[in-house]
C-alpha cells in the first residue's frame, strides 16, 4: 500500500499529476498489504517460532481493483485520483523485465494470498480502506499537495 506514497525511478507506483500507473489490469482484483501488516506479521513470527517454522506466507491484507484503489485513494484525500494501465510498448520502453512481468501477469501469473486465512492468524489485518484512514490518506494527501 505504501507504493502509492512515491513515484519510483521507473515512473511506476506512485501518484503523478492525479494518475497512478501501473501494470495491472484496471478492472481486475490486485493483491496489497500495508507496510505495518508485515512488520507485525514479522513480529508474530518472531514472539512464536515454532509456529512459522518452515512456513512460508504470502502476505496481502485487501484486493481491490486498481480503479477501485484509485477511487478510494481519491474519497480518502479530497483529490482527484485516476488509474491508467501502462501499455505493453510503453512497459517495454521501460524494463524488458517491466514487459514481461506484465504479460505474465495477464496471463495469470498473480499473488495467492489467502487473505482470510491471514486474518485468522493477524485479525487487525488491514485493508486498504483502513491503510487510508489510519495514516495512508494523509500521507498521500500531504506528497501531493507539496508538489
Amino acid at each position: 500500500m505504501t507504493n502509492y506514497l512515491g513515484v519510483g525511478v521507473l515512473g511506476i507506483d506512485g501518484i503523478s499529476n492525479g494518475v497512478h500507473r501501473h501494470l495491472f489490469p484496471p478492472h481486475e482484483p490486485m493483491q496489497v498489504v500495508a507496510l505495518e501488516d508485515i512488520a507485525e506479521f514479522a513480529a508474530l513470527a518472531f514472539a512464536d517460532p515454532s509456529r512459522f517454522a518452515g512456513r512460508t506466507l504470502e502476505l496481502a491484507g485487501d484486493e481491490p481493483t486498481p480503479v477501485d484503489a484509485a477511487a478510494a485513494i481519491a474519497e480518502a484525500t479530497g483529490i482527484p485520483v485516476r488509474y491508467e494501465q501502462f501499455t505493453d510498448s510503453e512497459a517495454a520502453a521501460i524494463s524488458p523485465v517491466l514487459a514481461e512481468t506484465k504479460k505474465r501477469w495477464e496471463a495469470g501469473h498473480r499473488w495467492h494470498a489467502d487473505i482470510e486465512a491471514l486474518r485468522v492468524i493477524h485479525p487487525g489485518l488491514r485493508t486498504l480502506a483502513d491503510w487510508l484512514s489510519e495514516s495512508g490518506a494523509a500521507a498521500i494527501r500531504t506528497q501531493l499537495t507539496a508538489t
